[in-house]
């Protein structure tokens, strides 16, 4: 009975990575396309309980890439406390990852919104201004997802 309930953890875990990724690769899509730059990558959290990772997600050519950075514990006990050190560095690397990203992500819509604000018509000369030349969109990804399993009434 014990490695049943060993297994099903262990699905449900593998489900809700999985899911997770999914969702990730889809901000990753999003960010991607507000900022129109092909170098965004994105780390997230993933915890089950006290356990957890900190992981990286990128895409490379069109395929979305997840590495492990680095696994985490939450202390549950004063024993612990010692090996939190680590982890709590990590989050202060964290925080300045996603300060980073948002400051490139406020530029990108920045940049993009910029170029389609109305002229100024309180100047006393406006030269002709055509509407700048729309860049080509990427296609966006894909995201396929597993089948659900039907619930049985």
């Amino acid at each position: 009975m014990y490695s049943f309930i060993i297994l099903a953890t262990t699905g449900l875990l593998t489900f809700q990575q999985s899911k997770n990724i999914r969702i990730n690769g889809a901000i990753l899509n999003d960010l991607t396309a507000k900022t129109n730059a092909d170098d965004i990558y994105l780390i997230y959290m993933d915890f089950w309980g006290a356990d957890g990772y900190v992981a990286g997600l990128k895409l490379f050519e069109n395929v979305h890439l997840v590495h492990q950075i680095s696994s985490i514990h939450l202390p549950v006990n004063l024993i612990e406390l010692e090996d939190f050190r680590a982890t709590i560095k990590l989050l202060y690397q964290w925080r300045h990852h996603i300060l980073h990203q948002s400051q490139r992500l406020a530029l990108g819509v920045f940049k993009e919104k910029r170029k389609y604000e109305t002229v100024d018509v309180s100047r006393p000369y406006t030269p002709i201004c055509r509407t700048p030349e729309r860049v080509p969109k990427k296609e966006p990804l894909n995201m396929y997802y597993s089948p659900s399993k039907k619930q049985k009434n």
